[in-house]
């Protein structure tokens, strides 16, 4: 394998990766504001005998939403103080 052929595997491969990162983060962005995500990393051998990893959710559970605090129509009373009214 040339410098020139060598060069432009690696080039495709970034190219693959970066894709394949950018597909995932479509799909993830929108989630993390909604959802708490389990996420890993799944590795493999590529054909050519290099090391690759693909990203995996394997969890996502919905977050809580903060309920706002009561709201009451009596003022609040301080102790030891006298609220005139």
């Amino acid at each position: 394998m040339t410098k020139d052929t060598k060069a432009g595997a690696e080039e495709a491969v970034a190219k693959e990766l970066q894709g394949r990162v950018e597909e995932f983060n479509k799909e993830l962005i929108p989630l993390l504001g909604k959802y708490e995500l389990g996420l890993g990393a799944s590795a493999f051998i590529n054909p050519n005998g290099t090391v690759g990893a693909r990203p995996i959710m394997f969890d996502a559970k919905k977050k809580e939403t903060d309920k706002p605090d009561e709201v009451t129509a009596t003022p609040a009373k301080e102790e030891g103080k006298v609220v005139k009214g």
